[in-house]
This record gives structure tokens, C-alpha cells and sequence, in this order.
């Protein structure tokens, strides 16, 4: 009885104190999402071009979850992008990413930011608890390792702030809660990267990278 007991207290501690994430947590959907990317036009006198992500996410077996971007339009293909991570959104994250057609995968500790990429897979320490702190980017791909210096700045906006900013296509009052802009600056501080979070979703609802800018869908929008 003793035993039983005490693996039960385990099992809750663990499910309590870091034994991993999965689905529902942050970057890991509990159902699948979509998403509206926009990027500018890559010669003077053309018009820019929009893109629309499908996201599934499926569980790991390790305490993670895979997280998978797919082309809305070419589905079967299979997915451009492919996220295998561990505790994301927390500053233990450990990250793997796999490009299709790439040559070798990456593997990223504690924060993700991508400068370059056309998918919107940046993972951000939105757990962090402090209104700012540096962060160590590692990096590791084929067998060499790169470290990247970041500063994310956490701060609260408001609803109109972020209507007014176009970080939010539309404001849902059924859904509106509390939202935490997290910015991304390098180590001459210019910002790299943003996103947009609402307490209490799983998904960023606005991110940019460089010049891209991307959008949660929701249904009603």
C-alpha cells in the first residue's frame, strides 16, 4: 500500500514540476491550427505574397511533442517544417529542426529564433518570470555548435494597443484575455523577433520575424 501510494505522489509531482509537456501546453496544440503568414516583395514594384499554414501536433513519447507545418494547399507533400520538442516555451527547452529537403537537422536549447525561414516555428521562453533576461542560443548541426546571444523583453498590452498595431485582425470579446507582447532583440539590440500571447491559449495569436508577419485563424475570422 506503501509503495502504491508513493509512486502515486511521484506520478503527481513529476506531472507538476517539469516531467516534460504535452499536448495543450505551449507550442504544443492540443488540436490542429492555422495560420496566415504575409512577407514582402522580394523586388521593388511587386506585390508581396501571403501564405496559409496548416499545424498538426502529435505527441512525442518523451514528455514533448512534435509539432508539423504543412502547406494548406499541398497538404500531401507532407510538411515543410517538423519541430520535435522538449519542455518548449520553458528556459529548459530543448528543440529539434528538421527543414524538408535540408541536409542535416538543428538542434536549439532554450529559445528558437530562425532569421531567414518563411515558416513561423520561432519557440520563445514565454515562461520566463522575469521582465527580461538574456538568453544563450545553442545550436547544434552536423556536429558543429553555435551559440547566439538574445534579449526577450516580456511586457502586458492591451486589446487596442494591439488592434491598433495589427497584431490582431479582429477582436473576439468571447475570447479576449490577458496578452503579452515578448520581443526579441540581438546583441546590438534590434529587434529579431515578436510574439503576441494570450493567457490561457497554446498558440501565439500574432508573430513576426524580420519582415514576415503571421496570424492565428480562428474560424470566425
Amino acid at each position: 500500500m506503501k509503495r502504491y501510494l508513493f509512486a502515486l505522489l511521484f506520478c503527481f509531482a513529476t506531472a507538476l514540476f517539469g516531467g516534460g509537456v504535452g499536448r495543450g501546453a505551449p507550442y504544443c496544440p492540443a488540436d490542429e491550427i492555422r495560420i496566415l503568414s504575409t512577407y514582402p516583395a522580394q523586388y521593388p514594384g511587386r506585390a508581396g505574397h501571403t501564405q496559409q499554414w496548416v499545424v498538426m501536433v502529435r505527441d512525442s513519447g518523451q514528455g514533448g511533442c512534435v509539432v508539423e507545418f504543412f502547406l494548406q494547399n499541398d497538404t500531401s507533400s507532407g510538411p515543410v517544417c517538423t519541430l520535435t520538442a522538449h519542455n518548449p516555451g520553458h528556459e529548459g527547452a530543448s528543440i529539434k529542426l528538421h527543414i524538408r529537403g535540408g541536409e542535416r537537422d538543428a538542434v536549439f536549447s532554450k529559445i528558437m529564433v530562425v532569421q531567414g525561414l518563411p515558416v513561423p516555428c520561432d519557440m520563445l521562453p514565454i515562461k520566463m518570470t522575469e521582465k527580461e533576461k538574456v538568453f544563450k542560443e545553442r545550436r547544434t548541426a552536423g556536429g558543429t555548435g553555435f551559440a547566439q546571444w538574445y534579449k526577450v523583453v516580456k511586457e502586458p498590452t492591451s486589446w487596442d494597443e494591439a488592434s491598433r498595431k495589427g497584431w490582431v485582425k479582429k477582436i473576439n470579446t468571447s475570447v479576449r484575455g490577458q496578452l503579452t507582447l515578448f520581443s526579441v532583440f540581438d546583441r546590438r539590440g534590434r529587434l529579431v523577433a515578436r510574439q503576441l500571447w494570450q493567457q490561457g491559449l497554446d498558440w501565439w495569436l500574432y508573430e513576426e520575424n524580420g519582415k514576415r508577419q503571421s496570424w492565428l485563424v480562428f474560424p470566425s475570422w
